[in-house]
């Protein structure tokens, strides 16, 4: 599931595979979230039961009821209602474009992305070659899901601008680009490659890795590793 960073979460929660969930929501206690279901933005819920494959409109208000897709039951009196507002109550169809089809649209943007902002990064990299004294690029190890593959996570080797010189100090630019992550935008090119997705989670040094022990945190291996996510374009 995919939940926004500013949504508001009480428990006891529980909260489905495959849901979307929208900015400034509010949700439980005492509340289920069925799979598949999509919450937009500023609705609160609590008490209540959302059923898989429903969306919830903006700034709707649920407080001991039963949402099934168009359909609205009341908890106390047993009473249900036709919601005929596709904007407030409806179902959301759950077949989803294929990961191939994701997986193709998504090199094809950064293969555009690259193209587009190639003299940007051409200028980049001679400040970079002026600034440091060295090749421009550099390859990380970092470990993620790969697009495309399921399983354990896998060495993700990442292209990333140099940032510092051989005795690893930073010059002014360098240290301008790192602070504002702009070391990052050769990875482009492992998306291009199918390395990692366009979108998707912040594939994790072995350090990092080696730190998850929970299961839930390995849940992130779940999801392909990808240039940006939610965090990136949502996170206020």
């Amino acid at each position: 599931s995919i939940v926004h960073p500013s949504a508001r979460l009480t428990a006891p929660l529980f909260i489905g595979a495959g849901c979307r969930i929208g900015r400034n929501t509010e949700l439980g206690p005492e509340t289920i979230i069925g799979s598949g279901v999509v919450i937009d933005e500023g609705v609160t819920i609590q008490q209540s039961t959302v059923l898989p494959h429903t969306y919830i409109g903006q700034f709707l208000h649920l407080s001991q009821r039963i949402a099934q897709r168009a359909e609205l039951i009341d908890v106390t009196t047993g009473t249900n209602v036709q919601i005929a507002d596709p904007w407030l109550l409806t179902a959301v169809n759950p077949a989803l474009p294929g990961s191939l089809v994701r997986n193709i649209v998504e090199r094809s943007v950064a293969l555009l992305l690259l193209i587009a902002t190639a003299p940007l990064l051409l200028v980049m990299g001679l400040a970079l070659w002026l600034t440091t004294g060295g090749p421009i690029l550099t390859r990380i190890q970092r470990f993620g899901q790969l697009p495309l593959v399921k399983g354990n996570p896998q060495l993700i080797k990442l292209y990333h601008f140099r940032t510092r010189r051989a005795d690893q100090s930073r010059p002014f630019f360098g240290a301008c680009l790192e602070a504002c992550e702009l070391q990052r935008l050769p990875e482009l090119w492992n998306v291009v490659r199918g390395d990692i997705g366009l979108i998707g989670v912040k594939p994790l040094s072995l350090e990092e890795t080696l730190a998850l022990q929970e299961t839930w945190q390995q849940g992130r291996f779940d999801v392909q590793a990808g240039f940006t996510g939610l965090w990136y374009t949502q996170a206020t």
